[in-house]
């Protein structure tokens, strides 16, 4: 018996792999980063709320304020009304030397606007 030539082909050669020296890339978890930005974001937050507390303080001490200068406003209105009656006004007349005269003096002004 006769051998023929095998019509398989032989496997191909393969080059030979080296290792290349090179910088070698570093990894940083990201869970490390997220919990700074969550750190970050809960400390703005209590900020935020901080200053709407101070602000709201401020607002509560204002109204009071309002109030307490409304009711001042209302008192003096009526300290107002009571000094300017009639009454009132004679008696502040009196207290002054003022009163009615005696004898009416009628003044008349000349239709020049020259008096004398």
């Amino acid at each position: 018996m006769t051998t023929q030539p095998s019509t398989v082909p032989a496997p191909l050669a393969r080059p030979r792999l080296r290792a290349i020296a090179g910088r070698r890339t570093v990894t940083v978890p990201s869970w490390p980063i997220g919990l700074v930005l969550v750190i970050a974001v809960f400390f703005a937050l209590v900020a935020a709320r901080t200053a709407l507390d101070a602000s709201a303080f401020e607002l509560r001490e204002l109204r009071a304020e309002i109030n307490q200068e409304s009711a001042q406003v209302a008192q003096l209105q009526i300290d107002v009304a009571r000094a300017s009656t009639p009454r009132r006004l004679a008696e502040a007349a009196s207290a002054l030397g003022l009163g009615l005269p005696e004898q009416p003096v009628l003044v008349l002004n000349s239709p020049g606007g020259k008096t004398g």
